[in-house]
């Protein structure tokens, strides 16, 4: 049995606008999904999937689909029960899928190389995502906060300080693809100032990562709220989304923002430290919502991952993105 450990994510900025070319920020969670591999009795490869409360999840086949995809992309045909433990809600904007398709990924073959890795995890992303930007597998694979860019390497960005969020889940969960084909419909109707939206969201992005390289929290908690208010405009955020960033700014958050595609899952809020943090995750808590903090390092001493058991060596980030334009 081969085990493996893969990262979820949280989106900074730039979602939605990643799919059209623009810049993206995201950051690898320490958190996320561990998988186990293992030869299988039965022709068809399966993979069973349990969330943090150790229930099942279903997902009316997907992952078996998604799986395959995998498996072409990896040209094996071997017949495999894969087992899937989920550390994030699904479902929730924070990389669920890209999490549980890298760790299956590594397990299934722990000496593959990163390129390779990357490209059998979006095989398996597609599946649920259609035509996903690649910013989740990108940042898992980095670890790190990340600048992502269709087109261009993504690279780890060198923060001045370590980042602490509070993450909160709105308790509701939107298919990506379904926002996405929502945000499409909305740039058909009015393609001028939809992609004013969208430019304005790439300079958000630069602009937060000065922000984050010079050690500027105000500043990226200013970016971070103007970033919702653009994403509530293009219709994918929620009145509960809407409630937990407005909750989180009177309890002393930097800025918050809803993370990920929208239409419910997670809010991520900036805090100076834990004070502040607590002080978010009671507000939360006072009106219904779940949170938690994560924690973005300045200096990851790796990819992000945390392999557990017969993987290859944890030094795996020097080795990203030959043939593939993610630089470390």
């Amino acid at each position: 049995m081969n085990t493996a450990f893969a990262s979820g994510k949280i989106i900074l900025l730039g979602e939605h606008a990643a799919v059209y070319g623009r810049p993206a920020i995201a950051a690898a969670l320490d958190r996320g999904a561990v998988a186990r591999v293992t030869p299988a009795r039965a022709v068809r490869p399966s993979v069973v999937a349990r969330g943090a409360d150790g229930a099942p999840i279903d997902s009316g086949g997907a992952f078996d689909r998604a799986l395959e995809a995998l498996l072409d992309a990896a040209r094996s045909d071997g017949a495999l029960d894969v087992e899937v433990d989920l550390e994030i809600a699904p479902g929730g904007g924070l990389g669920s899928s890209a999490a549980m398709g890298l760790a299956i990924a590594r397990a299934l073959d722990p000496f593959a190389t990163d390129a390779d890795l990357y490209a059998r995890t979006m095989a398996w992303e597609r599946v649920f995502h259609g035509s996903p930007s690649g910013i989740d597998v990108a940042a898992s694979l980095l670890g790190g906060c990340v600048r992502f860019q269709r087109g261009e390497p993504a690279r780890r960005l060198s923060l001045s300080t370590p980042l602490l969020f509070c993450v909160g889940h709105s308790g509701t969960i939107a298919m990506t693809s379904t926002m996405v084909e929502r945000v499409a419909r909305a740039r058909a109707a009015d393609p001028s100032g939809v992609d004013a939206a969208f430019d304005t969201l790439a300079s958000a992005a630069e602009n937060a990562e000065h922000a984050l390289v010079h050690g500027d929290r105000a500043r990226l908690g200013r970016i971070l709220g103007d970033a919702h208010a653009l994403l509530a405009w293009l219709g994918v955020s929620t009145p509960a989304l809407d409630r937990m960033c407005q909750l989180a700014d009177h309890a002393g958050a930097r800025g918050a923002k809803l993370t990920g595609a929208g239409g419910g899952g997670a809010v991520i809020a900036l805090v100076d430290g834990t004070t502040d943090a607590e002080r978010v995750l009671a507000a939360w808590r006072d009106a219904g919502f779940d949170g938690t903090t994560a924690r973005v390092p300045n200096a990851p001493a790796d990819s992000g991952t945390r392999l557990v058991a017969h993987a290859h060596d944890r030094g795996v980030s020097q080795s990203v993105g030959r043939g593939l334009g993610l630089e470390s």
